[in-house]
């Protein structure tokens, strides 16, 4: 087997560039050049190139660029109940292990397709040759090689491993996956000196296939070791390439596993500090990544987000228009209100206004206003922008009967735009005629397409707000039928009672006359009463759904109702009003008389209790030091 290794180390480098074999190479990302991983990962995610690893998720929906290759399915039992070993990969390639006692028929000259096809039913070749297919036909054969890496672990260098992880990820070979976990489990155990960028690489390939290695607290403890260990043995600048290195591999992770929502709190912990230390070494766009895959992680690290908003407020000019966008959303999100920093990064948008799309300015006004930062001319100018371009569109030809099947999925991407600017716009509390042509446009578009109501259940919240002609006589009517319509389809029991209480808030507003019933037609408040009152599950009105409907009480208002209570205000508790309750209410025309001061310190003490004092009282206010014995009055 000693023998047999370095010729094998050899097969594994040369297969490990699996791109060179197959047709249809995919460009690698300019973001992390020379990152192999990227090619792997562009191929299996169905990305034309390596680039779109690096681009933001929420902006990469709402844009307009089509992908060439068709995403990946991971099988994780059989392929058409066959006894094929999971494989993975956007098509077969010509890569092998070749276990022979020479090297002859490896030579460029007689380097042959047909000996390493995937088509091919019998193994071909001379006696002395015995081909391993990465590709097994029969499970029996993948699991001799996986149970052959696992007991020969020991004479695996770190190379071997390496390629090992790449060809892991080139097939997405179950087998040869849990060998590679095996493998490195030994390694760790035995105290083998595995380094960080092989480390690295093992969780980036892992990543590719979204397979969880069983030893990876191990790994991230092993990689914190030998950071540490370089940092504390060599100078700083001569680490200066070995840190680009890493960082390159670092942001990579992070951007595979924010594409699945796979960051945990063993990734976060371990590169906090060492990410932090050399902010300034990373490009723009891998900030970004970094930023979106902790800022929308459930692992959060304040101190993290902290430093990189500050790295970001100081060098704003330099990020694109969708990495600035990524990023308020993400800071709004993640609930940061920091000032400074989003007027840094404000002032650039508004520099820039003109290289935003109105999808991008869409996510830009939802994010300020969840954080409340209300800019007036940021907002005027966004606003300018996607009316522009809302009547641009309104009046070409993708409107007309013949291509209105074609452009549906930018019909429907301009209702989450028009959506997300009038709920931002309400929040801000911004008034503008501009908002009643949005409500124009917005009910014209719900009546040409399909749409998704999920993305814009806040709109009854924006009719509330901005109570306007155009929005209650014209969109409203179009928006409740459909609802109407929808909410008995829905399977989802929160998300269907969701719906019903922002609209029952909206049917308030019309009851306790804070919007006059006579904007809108008898129907319509017919309408909402049905969508409130309609239970998809048994078919309950909203009277016999009880307290399902009924928030946590909260107990703040007690305080409150205490000091009402002592000013003599009559009022009644927590009311309820199904789908909410209302702490406390106080009625128009409770008048009260308050007495002067000196009498209610005299005869009444807090909460309007009369308290009677004297001199056998205990206690006395004069007498507080002398002890007295309580005789009740006669």
């Amino acid at each position: 087997m000693k023998v047999l290794m370095p010729q094998i180390q050899a097969t594994l480098n040369n297969i490990a560039s699996l791109f060179g074999l197959v047709p249809n190479r995919v460009p690698g990302s300019t973001t992390v050049p020379g990152e192999f991983i990227c090619q792997l990962a562009a191929r299996h995610h169905g990305l034309p190139n390596g680039e779109f690893l690096f681009r933001p998720g929420k902006c990469l929906k709402l844009s307009k660029a089509k992908n060439k290759y068709p995403p990946l399915v991971v099988y994780e039992e059989t392929r058409d109940g066959n006894l094929n070993d999971i494989w993975l990969g956007h098509l077969r390639f010509t890569g092998y292990f070749s276990i022979t006692a020479s090297t002859k028929h490896l030579l460029n000259t007689q380097f042959s397709e047909q000996l390493a096809s995937s088509e091919s039913t019998e193994r071909e070749g001379v006696d002395d040759a015995h081909t391993l297919f990465l590709f097994p036909y029969e499970r029996k054969d993948g699991e001799a090689i996986s149970n052959l890496l696992i007991a020969k672990g020991n004479f695996l260098t770190s190379l071997d491993i390496q390629s090992i992880s790449f060809c892991a990820a080139s097939t997405g070979s179950s087998r040869l996956l849990h060998a590679l976990s095996e493998v490195v489990k030994h390694s760790i155990s035995h105290n083998k000196n595995l380094s960080a960028l092989l480390m690295l690489d093992i969780l980036n390939c892992s990543s590719v296939v979204r397979y969880k290695i069983d030893c990876e607290k191990d790994i991230f403890e092993q990689i914190s070791n030998s950071i540490n260990k370089k940092c504390d043995d060599e100078k700083p600048t001569a680490n200066c390439y070995w840190d680009a290195r890493v960082l390159d591999k670092i942001a990579t992770l992070f951007s595979l596993r924010r594409s699945y929502n796979e960051v945990t709190s063993g990734l976060v912990k371990t590169f906090s500090d060492f990410v932090c230390d050399r902010l300034e070494c990373l490009s723009p766009k891998l900030v970004t990544n970094i930023v979106s895959a902790v800022g929308n992680s459930k692992c959060l690290d304040e101190f993290w987000m902290f430093m990189m908003a500050k790295r970001i407020q100081d060098t704003a000019q330099c990020y694109e228009p969708e990495d600035l966008a990524t990023i308020i959303d993400t800071y709004a999100t993640a609930s940061l209100e920091d000032t400074g920093f989003y007027e840094s990064v404000c002032e650039n948008v508004k520099e820039k206004l003109d290289q935003f799309t109105p999808h991008q300015l869409a996510i830009v006004l939802s994010a300020l206003a969840r954080v409340r930062i209300r800019d007036l001319d940021l907002v005027q100018g966004a606003l300018e922008i996607i009316k522009h371009y809302l009547l641009q569109e309104y009046h070409s030809e993708i409107f007309t009967q013949s291509s209105k099947t074609l452009h549906k999925r930018d019909l429907s991407q301009d209702i989450l735009v028009i959506a997300y600017t009038l709920v931002a716009a309400s929040e801000l509390d911004y008034r503008d005629d501009t908002l009643d042509l949005l409500w124009r446009i917005l009910a014209l578009r719900l009546k040409d397409t399909v749409f998704d109501i999920s993305v814009s259940t806040w709109l009854p919240f924006a009719v509330a707000a901005y109570p306007s002609p155009t929005s209650l006589r014209t969109f409203l009517p179009v928006w409740t039928n459909h609802v109407n319509t929808i909410t008995r389809r829905i399977k989802s029991k929160t998300f269907a009672r969701t719906v019903q209480r922002r609209h029952a808030l909206l049917l308030q507003c019309f009851k306790t006359g804070i919007i006059p019933e006579e904007f809108v037609m008898p129907s319509e408040l017919d309408t909402l009463n049905d969508i409130c009152k309609y239970s998809h599950f048994g078919g309950l009105r909203q009277e016999e759904c009880g307290s399902t409907f009924t928030p946590e009480s909260s107990t703040f208002h007690l305080e409150v109702s205490a000091c009402l209570r002592g000013l003599q205000v009559q009022h009644q508790r927590e009311l309820q009003s199904i789908p909410f309750v209302l702490d406390i209410v106080i009625q128009q025309q409770t008048t009260t008389r308050h007495e002067p001061l000196n009498t209610r310190q005299q005869t009444k003490g807090w909460g309007g209790y009369n308290l009677h004092h004297d001199r056998y009282s205990p206690n006395h206010r004069k007498h507080k030091r002398e002890t007295y014995i309580y005789k009740p009055t006669q």
